[in-house]
């Protein structure tokens, strides 16, 4: 038992409390056996980053409420700027505050072709062959101590399921808010997302968290993409500041389908997120493309990694991210083939821009090759401003300040091109601005 987390008897007054709620006891017995586990798995390994740093143990883990809805949520009362971040008139929306549902809702033209959005816990009870089989496997229980502290005490959990063959037009959205004013509470959170054979859809998850609260965020989100779906899965991060974070986001692509994931983080949390692609199916393809801002005395460690396991699969991998003030984050880029994955191809490339000179990026490229017939590569690079640039630019009259936002703006424009969902491509762009302070202050 996690003793130093939560004592025993918070342990079995939590399980009753849940099996009240109406917790399937398949559902009950893995966080049992999850939480017998955290003490005694070690952290996950992140190469040149320590995630014990996160320091688990200062955070009240079992919040009062633990499992109910969230009483009352105005979004107009939301603090800027993380109003200006949610979606307006979503087809399907999930929206949960401080690690409780807020509301699960979605258009009757969607329901009546079976497409499911809705809590977790609900989806566990109410259709628990679309669930059972799929939680905690992409992302297994007993991985390491976070993800097995995840998997016993996620306090609310999103559930998308779409059925073979639907095509969805409308994107469709995931919120989860963190304006928490009692501090040192720790927020265990899940996504789960079933897409159906040939299936096609776009998901938008969005993490928005209040600065200057001193919290601890976890979230796993596992997606399975039957044969022939195609799945564009966007997910966007912003405030944060003072809080801890660990983010385990992992796709199974089947066999000719495509997952693609954009990741814009503008959020200012210390801590590490990691995202996996498996191909264990032949002809399978996915893309991870990201885009992220460090500022002030961030630290964080990102990992992606794309996992080839069948035959004519296919990755790519573009991370491009910028550094400003004292901010230290790692980049991991990891493509591993396995053996009989032949005539696969994977390809990486880590691209990272300091601003000033305080600000460190760590450019970590990994391919592991265990076959032939096939094609891997890989590129990485850590600079600084290109001052030949600046100084054109600023004999063409503008600004150093104007001339600085065109470049790194430039710089970032071959990941955030790929937004393409609602609103969220000027929602980004502004994002972007506020976080490397191109914007006057009042308008911040």
């Amino acid at each position: 038992m996690a003793t130093e987390l939560l004592h025993a008897a918070e342990a079995e007054g939590l399980i009753a409390r849940l099996r009240a709620l109406g917790e399937p006891e398949w559902l009950l017995n893995r966080r049992k056996n999850a939480l017998a586990r955290v003490g005694e798995l070690a952290y996950p390994h992140i190469e040149k980053y320590n995630a014990a740093n996160l320091r688990i143990e200062e955070f009240s883990h079992l919040p009062e409420g633990f499992g109910d809805r969230a009483p009352e949520f105005a979004e107009r009362e939301l603090a800027e700027p993380l109003s200006a971040f949610l979606p307006s008139g979503a087809m399907a929306e999930f929206l949960a505050a401080d690690g409780a549902l807020v509301r699960a809702e979605i258009a009757p033209h969607l329901r009546e072709q079976g497409v499911l959005l809705l809590s977790l816990r609900e989806a566990a009870s109410e259709r628990p062959e679309l669930v059972e089989p799929y939680l905690g496997t992409a992302v297994p229980d007993g991985s390491d101590r976070l993800t097995a502290l995840s998997a016993a005490l996620w306090q609310e959990g999103a559930f998308l399921y779409v059925p073979p063959g639907v095509e969805v037009a409308e994107p469709l959205e995931i919120v989860w808010v963190a304006t928490d004013r009692n501090e040192g509470l720790a927020r265990h959170t899940r996504t789960l997302v079933v897409a159906g054979r040939g299936s096609r859809f776009t998901l938008v998850e969005r993490r928005l968290f209040a600065d200057d609260v001193r919290v601890l965020a976890t979230h796993v989100a596992e997606v399975f993409a039957a044969d022939g779906a195609q799945v564009n899965y966007q997910v966007l991060h912003v405030g944060g500041r003072g809080a801890r974070r660990f983010e385990a986001r992992t796709g199974r692509v089947g066999r000719d389908a495509s997952l693609d994931v954009r990741e814009a983080d503008l959020g200012d949390a210390d801590g590490a997120i990691l995202t996996t692609l498996l191909y264990d199916a032949d002809g399978g393809r996915g893309t991870i493309r990201f885009a992220g801002i460090g500022s002030g005395k961030q630290r964080g460690a990102y990992t992606f990694s794309q996992i080839h396991r069948s035959r004519a699969t296919e990755s790519r991998t573009l991370v491009k991210a910028i550094l400003k003030d004292e901010a230290h984050h790692v980049f991991n880029a990891i493509t591993h083939i396995h053996k009989g994955a032949k005539k696969s191809t994977g390809k990486q490339t880590t691209r990272l821009l300091m601003l000033g000179g305080r600000a460190r990026g760590d450019a970590n490229p990994f391919l592991f090759i265990d076959d032939n017939d096939l094609y891997a590569d890989h590129a990485a690079s850590a600079g600084r401003v290109d001052d030949l640039q600046l100084f054109y630019l600023m004999s063409r009259g503008l600004s150093r300040a104007e001339a600085e936002r065109l470049l790194v703006l430039g710089f970032l424009e071959e990941v955030l091109r790929d937004f393409t969902a609602g609103e969220l491509p000027e929602q980004i762009a502004r994002g972007v601005e506020r976080k490397l302070g191109l914007v006057p202050a009042e308008a911040r």
